[in-house]
């Protein structure tokens, strides 16, 4: 099994217990069980990054925040929606378990 390698947390005992935690699950699974969790994790991440859109979306995002322009932020928000509606329309999850 891989194991995820410790990072020391000695300042924050609460992060480091909570890692501990984490690294014993993640090494309890079985090599399935640890491929099938960083599948869903890669899906996971590239959903988000879908969501976020380019710089230029971010940016976008930003600067209508920053002045309040809540009918720009609406916009922006159906955009990132209709990208994620995309991919997942594109690259639907094979169990939904």
């Amino acid at each position: 099994m891989t194991e995820i390698s410790p990072l020391p947390f000695p300042e924050r005992p609460e992060l480091q217990a909570a890692f501990d935690r984490a690294n014993a699950l993640y090494n309890a699974m079985t090599p399935a069980e640890q491929a099938r969790m960083r599948q869903r994790q890669r899906r996971s991440f590239v959903r988000a990054e879908i969501g976020f859109g380019s710089d230029a979306d971010e940016a976008a995002y930003r600067a209508a925040l920053a002045r309040g322009d809540t009918e720009e932020m609406a916009r922006l928000d159906a955009e990132s929606k209709e990208r994620i509606a995309a991919f997942v329309a594109r690259f639907p999850e094979q169990d939904n378990a």
